[in-house]
């Protein structure tokens, strides 16, 4: 969120190896997908994303994750499944709402995440 994304996949990572059983797994992949979304490196991104939204714990952040990075690859199809996912999961689901729960300090990663979810088709 402070636009130090390389620093944050580091210790992502570490994470992820230090304990790859952990019960919110869901929350590191989705902070990795992001990450990696905000370099760039949308495919990538886009599976760690998946394996987040998949996660039986996941709430509406890990769709968040996955439809914004989709919405920048185009995969619209991809990206409204997500989206509908989380609707389920949060009815009031938006990008204003995305907008306001995110602490963003970095402008340029906060306009690359908003700016995917509205590419995916979520309403502000």
């Amino acid at each position: 969120m402070a636009g130090r994304v390389e620093e944050a996949l580091l210790h992502i990572d570490q994470a992820l190896r230090l304990n790859p059983h952990d019960p919110s797994l869901w929350t590191f992949l989705t902070g990795r997908a992001m990450a990696l979304q905000f370099l760039g490196r949308y495919v990538e991104a886009a599976d760690d994303a998946r394996r987040a939204a998949r996660h039986p714990s996941a709430n509406f952040l890990a769709p968040a994750a996955r439809a914004s990075t989709l919405g920048h690859l185009g995969a619209i199809d991809e990206a409204r499944a997500a989206l509908e996912q989380g609707y389920r999961l949060r009815p009031d689901f938006s990008v204003s709402l995305m907008g306001r729960l995110f602490n963003f300090r970095n402008e340029t990663v906060r306009v690359c995440f908003l700016d995917g979810l509205r590419k995916a088709g979520l309403p502000d």
